[in-house]
């Protein structure tokens, strides 16, 4: 059996400093939302409070690729033009809009170094895209009627007849032995 410890220490509405047993972390965030970092690493978290369902995301890697800081396909930083998108795993992808591939990392050391206010502001964008969609999820209960609530049945006319019931003709023993007696009573009902 393995002993645990944890301790958890409110610093201001929203943000926690976590004590454990393999260091020091910091928690930011509110009820259903928050990221967490500490000698792990740093972590999303989501969830819909008082369901029990959850999901959590690491959010940054533990592969730090050393760039060179010279470009290795010779593109000019000033005429690069920029998008992103957040992947399913919480992870930002830059890519060059006019070849649609990844940046290299001295791209992005100069992107992050020269237009590090743009790039809050482009993360920022696609986050609230994001969160639109996960704000309609967590709302859905809104538009759904209490469960106590029992349905009404409610009886209507309907304009159109009752169809006829069809009419059966008994199919002897023989006719299910010899063939051609068969084909008599089998014909094709009318549509």
């Amino acid at each position: 059996m393995a002993f645990r410890f944890q301790r958890r220490i409110k610093i201001a509405k929203g943000l926690h400093l976590n004590l454990s047993k393999s260091g020091l972390g910091i928690s930011a965030g509110v009820r259903g939302a928050s990221v967490s970092a500490g000698p792990k690493g740093v972590y999303g978290n989501t969830g819909i409070p008082g369901t029990g369902l959850s999901y959590r995301s690491k959010l940054n890697s533990n592969k730090q690729v050393k760039q060179k800081s010279s470009l290795s396909n010779g593109t000019d930083q000033r005429n690069l033009s920029v998008k992103g998108l957040i992947e399913d795993d919480g992870q930002l992808k830059l890519y060059n809009a006019d070849t649609l591939e990844d940046l290299t990392g001295s791209e992005m050391q100069y992107l992050k170094r020269h237009y590090s206010e743009s790039l809050a502001e482009m993360v920022q964008v696609l986050c609230d895209d994001k969160n639109k969609h996960l704000s309609k999820i967590t709302t859905v209960h809104h538009t759904l009627p209490p469960p106590q609530d029992q349905p009404v049945f409610i009886e209507c006319e309907f304009p159109e007849t009752t169809p006829e019931e069809p009419k059966y003709t008994k199919v002897g023993l023989l006719a299910l032995i010899w063939p051609p007696l068969k084909k008599k009573f089998c014909h094709k009902m009318p549509a």
